[in-house]
């Protein structure tokens, strides 16, 4: 079904055990001069798909939602760089990509110049926080700050109201790169023999 004329791909729901990864990468290397738009919702990200896309030079959007991931950050950062014309990224929590390499190569000239919107969800929880950003929390700022005068719409690990936990250019109180502390939980101890 895809001839080298084909500008989009949209995989949903696909199994493993009915297309297997080298079809896609086959699909993808058939139209890679005009593929523009790449989606995989509720499918598998393998290191091979990511590296076939790497290859389309007109790639203007990337969706990775509700994705299981055979990959890792390393194999997304070539996207980056090499798909100048990337328009629009979305990278959901689950793919668990885009950290450091991702951001990284975010900051090297050329990399998506004309880079409208980019939604990033990619946390971590620990050391007695959650909704931490992944990636180096400078390397994040620099990132989106060079890019405060091409991006139309920034989400970066967004909360329950939808809010970007960084704003470009906002107020100090809008850097919530490093999450929020987690509230400790009540000590119940007394109620179970600790009186």
């Amino acid at each position: 079904a895809v001839s080298p004329d084909v500008e989009c791909i949209f995989l949903n729901s696909y199994d493993t055990k009915q297309m297997a990864s080298s079809a896609i990468v086959e699909a993808i290397d058939i139209c890679k001069d005009n593929l523009k738009c790449f989606s995989i919702t509720e499918g598998i990200v393998t290191k091979e798909i990511l590296s076939a896309l790497a290859n389309c030079p007109n790639l203007r959007g990337l969706t990775l939602s509700m994705t299981k991931t055979h990959a890792g950050d390393a194999d997304l950062a070539p996207i980056i760089t090499s798909c100048s014309d990337l328009r629009w990224l979305f990278i959901d929590e689950t793919s668990g990509l885009f950290r450091d390499a991702s951001w990284q190569a975010l900051l090297n000239d050329g990399a998506c110049p004309n880079l409208e919107v980019l939604w990033v969800e990619s946390t971590k929880n620990g050391d007695g926080r959650r909704n931490v950003a992944r990636g180096d929390h400078d390397i994040i700022r620099r990132a989106l700050n060079i890019r405060k005068d091409v991006l139309r719409l920034c989400v970066i690990n967004p909360d329950t109201k939808l809010q970007s936990r960084f704003v470009i250019g906002g107020a100090k109180k809008t850097d919530r790169l490093k999450g929020e502390k987690v509230k400790r939980e009540p000590d119940y101890d007394f109620m179970f023999g600790g009186w």
